[in-house]
Formats: structure tokens, C-alpha cells, sequence
């Protein structure tokens, strides 16, 4: 009989009963271990669903885990029955779903854990991808572009495994790679406008603004509101000496996020490119305002031979900038606030 309102039963099945108390705190602990954090709000629900879980039995975890997917707590669900399962011998599913739920987490062990799931299980091309996003994210764009390489390696051919390749790339100034990884990913996924952007970017830094400028602009035409990519189209434009074409890129651009600094900054050099003055000011003062450390770009783009000074005092750059455009004699130096020399 229950004792105490207890409504578990006696004998081998409160026997059972209690060791699932057990497996229910030592999942607790171990997933709020590896995740290096508190027990997060959702955790004891998902760990009285599991009271009357074998821990013996990896596959019925692993099916409760997958039946977590659609939770709204699903990547908690999966690191904490991961976490336990990776006590249990031959658990590689269970084991991947714990990499993966750090990975997406943004825990700092993911990338320790997916390096030991290697360790035990060995890798495969999903498991090089996380691997080299993971080494990216961290600045470590050399070891990230050889895991890469390992998941291209190994047969499959992965758009997300060409995709960090091309970013690994651009990371280490390698545009040229860059360009040809991510020709791999528009091959790979003709309809992806963020493969296609990508490959814009790298474009550009491999010093071809005008096929960049192409592949932009079809990238813009099924993703009209790309901010990034009107951006890029600006700048390619500016590299081709198209300032009009710029503009109307940076305008694009600022019209998606108006207070991108960079956008106004860069529309100021074209504006600076056709001679109007006062528009460049009005995009340099914005540029300014939304961001101060943009002083030292405008600075240079201002630099003038007559005058011989970098203007990091914005009324001090109007004030002098309208002296040279109408012709007058260079204002004297007590006038000026340069701040460099």
C-alpha cells in the first residue's frame, strides 16, 4: 500500500520508481554542468516526463529525446538526456544530439564536446562542418578552413561545408578560394540569395567590382531588401567610379538600417567623388553621430593637399572644407581644431 499520500508502488516497481528519482537529479546536475549554468526554467517538467525512463536503456532515451523536437524546449530536452546518455556505451546518436544542442546553445563546450565525440566515434562531414564553425566563430580561421576541408574531404558534398570554406577564406584574405568555394555553394543552391551574396562579397575582395556588381544585382532582384547586399552594390559601384550608382546603393542600404554609420560614411566619399560638398558633410556628420569612431575615416577621406591636415573636429571640417571649395586663402592654423598633423 502507498504510504504517506506516496502514490509510487512498493517493491520492484518502487524500486524502479526510486531509481528514476535518481536518474531525474543526476540528469539535472549533468546537463546544468555542461552547459555550465543553472538549472534553466523547463528542466524539472522535462525531467518528471522522464521519471519512468530506463537509464539502461539508451534507446528508449533516444527515442524520448526525439520526441522533444517539437518542444519549445527542445534544445534543452536533448542536452539533458544527451548529457546522462553519454555515461551509456554506444550512444553516438545521443552524443551527436548533445553537440549539436550546445552548438546551438552557444555553450563554450561545444566544441570540446564535439571534438571528444570524435575522439570516441570518429568524424563524419557533419561533425567536421560544426567543428569548423565553431573554430571560425573563435578566430581561428586557419584550423577552422582544415576541418572544412575534411568535411569536403570525406565524399559528401555539403553546401554548408563550401560555405565555411568560403568564409575561413575570407578570413585569411584568401578572396580568390573565397570566390571558388562559394561558386560551389551557388551551384549547390541556385535559389539562395545569402549564397549568392557571398559570393558578391568575396568578388569584391578579390578586387572584381564589376562581376561582383553583376552577381549583386541578381542577388538584389530576389531579395530586394537585402540591406548587405545593396551595401556591397555601393561599393562595387564606388570601385567602378560610379558614384551616382553608389549612392543610390547606400541609400538602398540606409533606407534598411538608417543608422548604419558605415553606410553614411561611404555615401559621403561618393558624394565627395562628385564634387558636392555639402551633401558629403551632412553623410560624415551622420556617420559621426551614430558612431565615433568613425572620426578617423572621415578624417582621411577629408584630407586635403592644400591644407596638409587630418579634421577630426566635425564644424572645424565644414568650416574649412567651405574655404577650399569657394577658393579662399587657407585659414589660419589657430582656427582649426585638427587634432593630428
Amino acid at each position: 500500500m502507498p504510504r504517506n499520500g506516496d502514490s509510487r508502488p512498493e517493491g520492484p516497481a518502487g524500486t524502479r520508481g526510486a531509481r528514476a528519482g535518481v536518474f531525474m537529479l543526476e540528469a539535472l546536475r549533468s546537463a546544468a554542468d555542461i552547459l555550465d549554468v543553472a538549472i534553466p526554467t523547463g528542466f524539472p517538467h522535462i525531467a518528471r516526463q522522464l521519471a519512468a525512463a530506463d537509464r539502461q536503456s539508451g534507446a528508449d532515451l533516444q527515442a524520448a529525446a526525439v520526441s522533444f523536437r517539437a518542444s519549445p524546449t527542445v534544445v534543452q530536452a536533448v542536452v539533458l538526456l544527451a548529457s546522462v546518455a553519454k555515461s551509456m556505451p554506444d550512444t553516438a546518436p545521443l552524443s551527436w544530439m548533445l553537440c549539436e544542442a550546445l552548438f546551438r546553445l552557444g555553450a563554450p563546450k561545444a566544441l570540446h564536446e564535439i571534438v571528444e565525440y570524435e575522439r570516441r566515434f570518429g568524424s563524419h562531414t557533419e561533425s567536421c562542418v560544426l567543428r569548423g564553425r565553431l573554430l571560425l566563430s573563435a578566430g581561428h580561421a586557419r584550423e577552422a578552413l582544415a576541418a572544412f576541408d575534411e568535411s569536403i574531404g570525406l565524399g559528401d558534398d555539403r553546401a554548408d561545408a563550401w560555405f565555411g570554406k568560403g568564409k575561413a577564406c575570407l578570413a585569411l584574405g584568401a578572396a580568390a578560394e573565397a570566390c571558388a568555394a562559394f561558386r560551389q555553394v551557388t551551384a549547390l543552391r541556385p535559389a539562395d540569395p545569402e549564397a549568392a551574396f557571398h559570393l558578391g562579397l568575396a568578388l569584391c575582395e578579390a578586387s572584381d567590382p564589376r562581376s561582383a556588381a553583376d552577381v549583386l544585382v541578381d542577388v538584389l532582384n530576389r531579395a530586394p531588401s537585402h540591406a548587405q547586399a545593396w551595401f556591397q552594390l555601393g561599393l562595387a559601384s564606388q570601385d567602378l567610379g560610379r558614384h551616382r550608382d553608389a549612392i543610390d546603393g547606400f541609400a538602398e542600404a540606409l533606407r534598411c538600417n538608417p543608422e548604419w554609420a558605415e553606410a553614411y560614411f561611404n555615401r559621403g566619399v561618393s558624394f565627395l567623388g562628385l564634387g558636392d560638398i555639402d551633401a558629403a558633410m551632412q553623410d560624415f556628420a551622420a556617420a559621426l553621430a551614430h558612431d565615433p569612431a568613425c572620426k578617423g575615416p572621415v578624417a582621411q577621406a577629408l584630407t586635403s593637399e592644400r591644407v596638409g591636415k587630418l579634421w577630426l573636429d566635425p564644424d572645424a571640417m565644414m568650416r574649412d572644407l567651405s574655404v577650399l571649395h569657394l577658393g579662399a586663402a587657407r585659414p589660419e592654423p589657430t582656427t582649426i581644431d585638427a587634432g593630428l598633423s
